[in-house]
């Protein structure tokens, strides 16, 4: 375990980070945070992060019959940039969608939902909840696809066990998870990103942090058996992330 504040021993991978919280954990409600959540939305947009989950969801969402309703959970929502792009895919492949986000923190929600107050390009079909994903308040298998992006990194390996299992209880379809990978490269890349085209003192601090805290593939392969998603693939993507999907077999689903 490396000690707070200093850099890890040297090694094929930065030892995990498991003592030291990223400021995002506990912020309050501030132009800081909102600068925060703007700048997670332009990584996911500049980044690779929401083509990376288009990746996994459109050929789910093509697959299924047209002009029928479609759900989606986004844990950890943060911005709420993804679900609201989720309804976009919606619609552009005929069907009718909705969707939940859902994130622990109270100034995330306070903040992401006054902007989508404000905002004439998010639908109405988009609600904000607080919660925590390893608790989730829905019942088993009541959203077609479980989301959660850039969110695993934030818990020990036994959040992660119980964050697996309770989207594997309330997918229908599919559940989806991406986020950083752990590497020497995507530290060195996130630090030289977050000092040179990023202000926000929360994402400058919180991006270097955010890769030591994230999993290998390995890592996430063993949680997500350990959570029972038996037939769970892990990949990696450029630049730097991962991306576990786990398809619920069709014996195993309450309905189509």
């Amino acid at each position: 375990m490396s000690a707070p504040g200093r850099w890890p021993r040297l090694g094929w991978r930065p030892v995990r980070e498991t003592e030291r919280r990223e400021l995002l954990d506990d912020a309050p409600a501030s132009a800081s945070l909102a600068g925060n959540l703007a700048d997670l939305r332009r990584a996911n947009r500049w980044f690779g992060g929401r083509a990376l989950v288009r990746r996994y969801l459109q050929p789910r969402l093509r697959a299924l019959p047209p002009q029928r309703r479609v759900t989606l959970l986004d844990i950890g929502t943060g911005g709420a940039d993804l679900p609201a792009a989720f309804l976009a895919w919606a619609t552009a492949s005929g069907h009718q969608g909705w969707a939940v986000g859902v994130d622990p923190s109270a100034g995330v929600i306070e903040t992401t939902a006054g902007l989508l107050d404000i905002s004439t390009r998010v639908p109405r079909t988009l609600t904000l909840i607080r919660g925590d994903g390893r608790a989730l308040p829905f019942a088993a298998q009541s959203f077609d696809f479980v989301l959660c992006a850039l969110t695993a990194h934030h818990l020990d390996a036994p959040g992660v066990v119980a964050l697996l299992r309770e989207m594997g209880r309330v997918a229908r379809r599919a559940v989806i998870v991406t986020d950083l990978e752990r590497s020497w490269p995507a530290l060195a890349g996130v630090w030289l990103v977050a000092h040179v085209a990023i202000r926000s003192r929360l994402t400058r601090h919180d991006g270097p942090l955010s890769v030591r805290r994230a999993y290998t593939v390995a890592e996430l392969a063993a949680l997500a058996q350990q959570a029972g998603l038996t037939g769970a693939t892990v990949r990696t993507h450029a630049p730097f992330r991962l991306a576990l999907s786990w398809d619920r077999p069709r014996s195993q689903s309450a309905g189509q």
